[in-house]
């Protein structure tokens, strides 16, 4: 009866690692969506080009947060293997956490296309910029003479 104890109350202490873990793990998770799903990319190639490396740190951030989940299913699975009484509950919490973890690597992967998408956008907008100012350079350069002749009126 003692071993059966001893053996319960470690249990106890590997499931309240878990609920510790888990509980860490999805607010995490959550946090994180929240902040992926914000697309404040800016309104100019530069600033564009700034949330490109922030993306790219929080996409590191997060690939590298992997392990800390993958640590929540180990926990798990060595309380299905010791026959773990309320292993219904661990299951569905840990089902939440890699729930909540595919959630948010679909969030970076959207992120990461809409982010493509402004960035390229931009380069456009940019171009046509640049062809707008010359084309109004041109037409100053070759009008400036013919204004100076009077071949345009200036009420024009």
């Amino acid at each position: 009866m003692y071993l059966f104890g001893c053996r319960q109350e470690k249990l106890e202490q590997l499931a309240a690692r878990f609920d510790r873990k888990a509980g860490m793990r999805e607010l995490w998770l959550s946090e994180n969506q929240r902040l992926v799903a914000q697309d404040n990319f800016g309104f100019d190639l530069a600033a564009v080009e700034a949330a490109v490396k922030k993306h790219e740190a929080i996409e590191t951030d997060i690939n590298a947060y992997e392990e800390r989940v993958q640590a929540v299913v180990s926990v798990a699975q060595e309380l299905e293997t010791e026959k773990y009484h309320d292993i219904e509950r661990i299951t569905a919490r840990k089902d939440n956490v890699l729930r909540l973890w595919q959630y948010l690597l679909e969030l970076l992967k959207a992120r990461r296309m809409r982010l493509g998408h402004t960035h390229d956008l931009q380069k456009v907008f940019m171009v046509c910029s640049f062809a707008i100012c010359s084309v109004h350079v041109l037409y100053v350069k070759f009008s400036y003479p013919l204004i100076i002749c009077g071949a345009i009126s200036s009420t024009e």
